[in-house]
């Protein structure tokens, strides 16, 4: 037989082993010290059995919707905290997928926690022999929902998680606000998209989706992630206002940890502390004359401390 009929040979019988594999309930039984191409191929038929189809990815909501879109949109529902929630490995089932799309979109969503653990554990039980997972809170003894629920189940649970903090922001303001106002928040919403990422409202140059400025309107209490948006949208507002070199630095709430942990910093360990060395470069690159410190202090309370390089001051103010 001629080398080449012989390789389109063991191409096919690979294709119809995969095939197999794929669709068969027996355990695959992975040799931990098995050769390199068997190990890749293993990953590749567990990423594909996880890969949400285009099919059903398509029915979620396109992050290029306006909020407005968004608040009316119709997704599960993420399960009550009273619910009785089966555990992971109780969820998992060797049987083939028994399921609808009807069945998948009115299915409650699984809290986070569980879905990190499903995460966590599904190669070991895919490997195992695992070929469907049944909702931890089912609402039919029979359904099973392919492998790959586990990704449509991140997805749809950050959807779910944005559409709910506009929902609660939407009915804070309509509240708080008189009407010609909350009917320009409206008309915001429905020109804004909800999956917009936001660079200058961020620290160390991470985005975050427009959907946070949704949790700044709320009667809770100020936290980190809100202090270094308010921050980092001074930073940019002070750029904007005095050109390319601004003046004054508004640090975020790392910076007091770090001097904190420093107290006692020689040049030496600062240049080897990565966060210090960062601000040190910073603020003798930019040659900035003031810095604006917030600090978390009491467990309750945010106050800023300020740093006049010019005149050798040090102050601090609370706010009230």
């Amino acid at each position: 037989m001629a080398p080449k009929a012989r390789n389109n040979i063991c191409n096919q019988r690979e294709k119809i082993s995969l095939q197999q594999t794929m669709s068969s309930h027996v355990p695959i039984v992975i040799d931990p010290e098995a050769p390199r191409g068997l190990e890749q191929l293993a990953n590749a038929v567990f990423l594909q059995t996880t890969d949400v189809p285009e099919g059903v990815r398509s029915l979620l909501p396109s992050e290029t919707l306006p909020i407005s879109t968004l608040l009316k949109t119709n997704i599960p529902d993420r399960l009550s905290t009273t619910s009785i929630i089966q555990p992971v490995h109780l969820c998992a089932s060797p049987l083939d997928p028994h399921w609808t799309i009807d069945e998948l979109f009115k299915t409650s969503l699984p809290p986070r926690t569980w879905l990190y653990a499903l995460e966590e554990n599904l190669s070991t039980m895919w490997a195992s022999g695992v070929r469907s997972i049944k909702p931890p809170s089912p609402p039919s003894p029979n359904l099973r929902f392919p492998l790959w629920v586990m990704n449509f189940w991140n997805v749809v649970v950050e959807v779910a998680e944005q559409r709910d903090q506009w929902r609660a922001a939407e009915d804070w303001l309509s509240r708080r606000v008189q009407d010609s106002e909350i009917h320009k928040v409206r008309s915001l919403l429905g020109k804004i998209p909800w999956g917009l990422r936001l660079w200058s409202l961020v620290g160390h140059d991470k985005e975050t989706r427009v959907g946070y400025l949704a949790r700044l309107l709320s009667n809770d209490w100020l936290g980190e992630r809100h202090i270094n948006a308010i921050s980092s949208y001074l930073n940019t507002r002070a750029q904007r206002e005095s050109g390319s070199r601004p003046t004054s630095l508004v640090v975020d709430v790392d910076f007091p940890t770090y001097l904190s942990n420093h107290s006692r910093a020689t040049t030496e360990s600062i240049r080897a502390h990565e966060g210090l060395r960062m601000y040190a470069d910073r603020i003798s690159d930019h040659k900035y004359s003031r810095l604006f410190i917030p600090v978390h202090v009491g467990g309750n309370h945010w106050i800023v401390f300020s740093v006049d390089f010019v005149k050798q001051t040090f102050e601090y103010g609370e706010f009230t």
